[in-house]
């Protein structure tokens, strides 16, 4: 099981307090339209909010938070969607020319292909840590919904039931 999903920490408890994982994108990301505008890139598709609305939607509780599975699955609809646009056609080899020519940010980050090699080269990964029993974005600062928390107690201190915290 990957340390950044619940399973991990409901499994391992305080063990997991402090441990980093990288993720695609967590639902506390917020990337924005007024991001994109900063970076002159174009925007597309809904924000976070809205993303989180139409997945509670689906869901009907608004506890389950979804992983960046479910946030790249969206983001790789939207994209597909927009490099269609692009094309103006479905013909495959040109949207596929079309998604070469993407560059925009989405709810789930930045996105540009490299023509030569087909692979993503704009997409950032953050990185989360398990703070008082949530998985927390930390880095990069641009999107984290907190500080790092080091040094961490030993395992021994885990076990005992300490947590981390910012000392």
């Amino acid at each position: 099981m990957a340390p950044c999903l619940q399973s991990y920490y409901d499994a391992l408890k305080t063990l997991a307090e402090g441990i980093l994982c990288p993720s695609q994108w967590e639902p506390t990301v917020k990337y924005t339209p007024d991001m994109a505008s900063k970076m002159n890139i174009e925007w597309f598709g809904p924000t976070t909010d809205v993303f989180m609305k139409y997945f509670t939607n689906v869901t009907g509780d608004p506890k389950i938070l979804p992983s960046y599975h479910t946030g790249s699955a969206a983001a790789a609809v939207l994209l597909l969607v927009k490099a269609i646009e692009t094309a103006q056609s479905l013909d495959p080899v040109s949207v596929r020319e079309a998604f070469n020519k993407l560059y925009l940010m989405t709810f789930f980050g930045l996105f540009k292909i490299d023509p030569q090699t087909g692979k993503q080269i704009a997409h950032e990964m953050v990185l989360g840590q398990w703070q008082a029993g949530k998985f927390v974005v930390v880095w990069p600062e641009s999107v984290a919904v907190a500080k790092l928390y080091y040094p961490l107690p030993s395992w021994d201190e885990k076990r005992a039931g300490k947590l981390a915290s910012y000392s």
